[in-house]
This record gives structure tokens, C-alpha cells and sequence, in this order.
């Protein structure tokens, strides 16, 4: 039995839990809210860029966060980068629970600071670099515990206080954390001797730890820093939006000393079997509440949002298509998503109407609220609309919360100031991106073609773009993205999305005479038939007119088409008010949208 409990241990079944608990978390069920991560920071690997970062308080803890964001490139990565971080912060609060309490009894509760973390990293507005200083404010919380153990209070205190200043530099906020920790550290080491000179020393302590925590931020405000009241505690290392300092995050701070204090009120161990079942208990409470925490803390609408955007990224068109033939899209980002990626792969004239739309599916509407979406400018950047895609992705570098650069939108907003010819401005923003890593090859590319003339306007990639451009300037309205189709259309005839984007947008609109209008254009386009979707609407359209004449007549030759119509028009006389029956039977049609959307 003793051999048995000591090969397997409750620490190595927490260990194995919680690490697999995260790497199947954030690699499965999560991973596109670290993917976005990365697209919204630009790290550039200078000496400048690092000095300008850690020259403020907190910045170390920044750089290291943005450092390991950039891997996030690579999902896989991203999953056990932060597991692998999680993992470092129990090791650390592990140890200093030990340097403290000099026992290992029910040693699992140190995991509570770091399942808090991964609870909070679920949430697009914390850091990572936000983890990474907590880790540093323990590990030196734990380096002060062992090297002070026998020292005398005042070079304890001198110590302490020295300490508190270089993790409010490094880390930023959690030097809180430490404040906290050196605290009960000093609370325990009075307690463990209750004599009255310990209780004095541990007050003095105490105290000085306590003034020093508040005032070495106003003082460095004062004559060092220059930021506001909350930041020059919190730093911009943990929350984006910088006027809050959430709860959630406060909590995370105070995990730490509150596991120290815990640990006072663990019920002692007889015998190690008893101690197995204890801790098996503390395992299964902790992962209670860490599920608890994550449907409460999680959007995972979020994450499906996330993951069209993503995939539009990544030019996975034909996952975005599985993806909406699992679930019908909702909102209008996955919407979007969807009928680009029915566009380009050539599908959006056949089968848009598999799928639920509404007039606002094809583009994501413009609106000043929060940070625009990354696939705002995609549509019309793949459409040819190379001004409207730059105007969207300089928006979403402006509107971002915490005023970082969004590689991302610098890349898009680089490469149609390339294609409009404006070469100077396109080199400020890709010298930038030469300075990623995964950005840099890209980028010296593009910088070589911009020194290049004659490569430049030989360019294989860039000449196919550019024949997608309009040739004649025409009125943006949002309302009536008809105009800036049609001029696409017409400067390009083989245009062939631009061409569907447009009949598309007629026929979700419920505009029949701008479908007719423009269906004659399909005879230039090389299209092998008439596509259903097509042949429906003008099948209905005959059923409106008196005298049609031939050649729309000619248009609607699928007998298919022509018998579901009778049986769209029987069931609709019979029982059209039975939506959920009609659906049913004609969903996928195009008469169905036109009556029941």
C-alpha cells in the first residue's frame, strides 16, 4: 500500500490534471482567442523597441508577455506556452508555501493562483505579460522568505523594501501581490513564536512594508514616471482598458498571500492514506470551481467569432463553410465571413441560400462603437476595394483598447498603400513589420519591390490585385454598396465575386429590378448555366408579369426549379403562415428568403 501511494501521488494526478485540463482548454476548445492575441500586438525585436518598453514600470513583464504572444502565431504553441506558464506560477507558489509553513501538507492548494489566471486569460482583455509578473512577484517573494529566514528585522525590512522596488519595476501591479506575501510572511513568523518581541517586529515589518507598497508609486510619479494615478500602481502589464483595476484582477493578486493564510486552516493529516483522500478532495473542489469559473468568464460566442475571423485570416475558406453547415452563422461578422468564403471559392451564386442571411450579410456595417472588427475591410479588400479595406484597417489600429498596433491591420493597411502606389508610405509601415519575426520575411520582400521599380510593377501577386481595382472614381454609401460593385464590374468584366457580390446583394435587398438590371452580364463570365438561386428569382418574377418576354423566359430551364415552384406556391397558399413547416420544405430556396426574411 505504501508503495502504491508513493508512485502515485496526488500531486502528480494535479499536475496531470490541470496541465492536460489546460493544453485541451486553450488548444481546443479556446485557441482562437490566443490566435487573435497575436494579430492585435507588433512586437519589434530592436534595442529600441525593447529599451522604450522597459523603461517603464512593469515593462519587463510587458516585453516577456508580448515576446511569448508572437508564438501564439502557431496554436499548438499558444496552448502549451500558457500551460506551461501556469504550471510555472503553482511551482512558485508551491515553493513558498513550503519556505513559509516548512511542510507539504495538501501542497495541491497552490494551484489556486494559477487556475484563477487561466480563468482570467479567457477574457480578450488580459494579458499574458500579466502572468508573467505575477510569476516574477512570487519568485521573489519566495527568494526574500529563504535568504531573510535568519536575518535580523531591520536588514529583513531593508531587504523587503528593496525587493517591493525592483517587482514594482519588472512586474508592475503584482508587487501588490508581494506587499501582501512579505506581510503574512511576517504574520506567520510571529505566530510560529508568540513572544511579545516578534509580535513588535512583526508589526514594525508589517507597516514599512505596507507604506512602502503605497508610496513608492506616488513618489516615482512624482519625480520618474509620468502616468496616472491607477497606472502607476497597476502598470499597463495586466489590464487593456487602463482606467480599471477590475475585481477578477485584484483577486488574482490576493490568491497568492490568501493560499498562505489558507493553509493555516488545513485540516492535519493522520495518516497517509487519509492524506491521499484529503488532497483528492482539494483536487476535485479546485476543478469545480475552475469549471465554475471558466462558463462563468468565457464567451465562447466570442470564440466563434473569433474563429471566422481567424479563418478569413488564414484564407480557410472551406473550414469557414463547414463551420456554418454545423451551425448556422448569427452575427454579422460570421455572416460576412461566410459569404467570402462562399465567394471565393466560387460558391456564393449557388449555394448563399443553403444558409440563414439577411440584407446586412455580405459586408459588416460600419459603426463607431469598440474596436472594428479585423474582418470589416476583408470583403472588399478581396473584392478589389483596396481604399475602403485600408480606411477599415486603419480604423481598427485606431480603435484598439489599449493603443498597441495590430499586426494584422498594419499588414493590410501596408499592402494596399503598396497596390495604391503610394510606395513611402507603404515602407514606414513594413520597415515595421521587418522587425517581427514572422512578419519579417514578408516584409523585406515587399521592401525589396519598393527598391525595385521594375520588380515592383512586374510583380506577378500585386498585377493580379491591381486588375481588380475600379477604374473611375464613384460615391461610397455603405447603405448602397450596389454602386461600388457595379463600378468594379464594369471596369473588370471578369470579375466574376465582384459580379456575384453584386447580384447578391440585389436579391437580398429584395431588389428584383437591379437583379434584372445586371443578369445579363452572367453571359460574359463563363458561367456553364444558370445557377438555381438565379433561375428562382426569376422564376418568380414570372409569375408577376403579364407578357414576359422570351429571352427572360429562357433564363429558367431546370425542371427542378420550375416543380418546387408549384410546390412552394401550393404549400404557401395552404399553410404559409406554418413558418417553421415552410422552412422545412424550402429553406434552401430563394422564395422562402423573400417572404419569411
Amino acid at each position: 500500500m505504501k508503495s502504491i501511494l508513493k508512485n502515485i501521488s496526488v500531486e502528480r494526478i494535479a499536475l496531470a490534471l490541470f496541465g492536460s485540463m489546460s493544453l485541451l482548454f486553450f488548444g481546443l476548445f479556446y485557441n482562437h482567442h490566443l490566435w487573435q492575441r497575436e494579430q492585435v500586438q507588433l512586437l519589434e525585436l530592436t534595442p529600441a523597441h525593447f529599451m522604450e518598453v522597459i523603461s517603464v514600470q512593469g515593462g519587463f513583464s510587458v516585453f516577456a508577455g508580448e515576446l511569448l504572444t508572437q508564438f501564439f502565431h502557431i496554436r499548438v504553441i499558444a496552448a502549451m506556452l500558457v500551460t506551461f506558464l501556469l504550471i510555472l506560477l503553482h511551482l512558485a507558489v508551491r515553493k513558498l508555501i513550503i519556505s513559509v509553513w516548512h511542510t507539504r501538507r495538501l501542497i495541491i492548494i497552490s494551484w489556486l493562483p494559477s487556475l484563477i489566471c487561466a480563468i482570467l486569460l479567457t477574457s480578450q482583455f488580459y494579458y499574458v505579460s500579466g502572468l508573467a509578473g505575477l510569476i516574477i512577484a512570487v519568485a521573489g517573494s519566495v527568494w526574500h522568505v529563504r535568504k531573510t529566514m535568519d536575518d535580523r528585522v531591520l536588514h529583513r525590512i531593508i531587504k523587503g523594501v528593496l525587493l517591493l522596488v525592483v517587482v514594482w519595476w519588472l512586474a508592475g501591479g503584482a508587487f501588490l501581490s508581494c506587499t501582501l506575501v512579505l506581510i503574512t510572511s511576517e504574520i506567520v513568523r510571529a505566530y510560529e513564536n508568540s513572544e511579545l518581541k516578534p509580535l513588535k517586529t512583526a508589526l514594525i515589518a508589517c507597516s514599512v512594508y505596507l507604506v512602502a507598497a503605497v508610496a513608492l508609486p506616488l513618489l516615482a510619479r512624482t519625480f520618474l514616471i509620468s502616468d496616472t494615478l491607477l497606472q502607476a500602481y497597476l502598470s499597463k502589464a495586466y489590464y487593456a482598458v487602463r482606467i480599471f483595476f477590475p475585481l477578477s484582477l485584484a483577486l488574482a493578486f490576493a490568491s497568492v498571500p490568501l493560499v498562505l493564510l489558507l493553509y493555516r486552516f488545513l485540516p492535519p493529516a493522520v495518516t497517509a492514506l487519509t492524506e491521499m483522500k484529503a488532497g483528492l478532495v482539494l483536487v476535485f473542489i479546485l476543478t469545480v470551481i475552475t469549471a465554475a469559473g471558466i462558463f462563468y468568464f468565457a464567451d465562447f460566442g466570442e470564440e466563434r467569432e473569433m474563429a471566422y475571423e481567424n479563418y478569413v485570416y488564414s484564407g480557410r475558406w472551406d473550414k469557414i463553410i463547414s463551420m456554418a453547415e454545423k451551425d448556422q452563422p448569427i452575427t454579422g461578422v460570421q455572416k460576412a465571413a461566410l459569404n467570402l468564403a462562399l465567394g471565393m471559392t466560387g460558391r456564393l451564386s449557388t449555394d448563399m441560400f443553403h444558409f440563414r442571411q439577411d440584407k446586412n450579410a455580405l459586408f459588416v456595417p460600419y459603426v463607431r462603437r469598440g474596436m472594428t472588427p479585423f474582418i470589416a475591410g476583408e470583403t472588399h479588400y478581396n473584392l478589389g476595394l483596396y481604399n475602403f479595406s485600408q480606411m477599415f484597417a486603419m480604423e481598427t489600429i485606431e480603435s484598439t483598447v489599449d493603443a498597441r498596433l495590430p499586426s494584422r491591420a498594419v499588414r493590410r493597411v501596408a499592402e494596399t498603400y503598396l497596390l495604391n502606389g503610394q510606395t513611402d508610405i507603404a515602407c514606414k509601415f513594413y520597415t515595421l513589420l521587418s522587425h517581427t519575426l514572422f512578419y519579417r520575411k514578408e516584409a523585406r520582400h515587399f521592401l525589396g519591390l519598393i527598391s525595385d521599380t521594375a520588380k515592383l510593377k512586374d510583380d506577378l501577386y500585386l498585377s493580379e490585385k491591381r486588375t481588380l481595382m475600379p477604374d473611375n472614381d464613384f460615391f461610397y454609401d455603405q447603405n448602397r454598396m450596389d454602386y461600388a460593385l457595379t463600378s468594379l464590374v464594369v471596369s473588370n468584366p471578369a470579375n466574376r465575386m465582384a459580379f456575384e457580390y453584386l447580384m447578391a446583394h440585389y436579391l437580398l435587398n429584395k431588389d428584383l429590378d437591379g437583379f434584372l438590371r445586371n443578369i445579363s452580364l452572367i453571359n460574359q463570365l463563363g458561367y456553364d448555366g444558370i445557377p438555381i438561386p438565379y433561375q428562382e428569382a426569376v422564376a418568380y418574377i414570372l409569375t408577376r408579369l403579364e407578357d414576359p418576354p422570351e429571352a427572360l423566359r429562357s433564363l429558367v430551364y431546370d425542371q427542378s426549379v420550375i416543380g418546387n415552384l408549384r410546390a412552394y406556391a401550393n404549400a404557401y397558399n395552404n399553410s404559409g403562415s406554418d413558418t417553421l413547416k415552410m422552412e422545412r420544405e424550402f429553406g434552401q430556396t430563394y422564395w422562402f428568403y423573400l417572404h419569411y426574411r
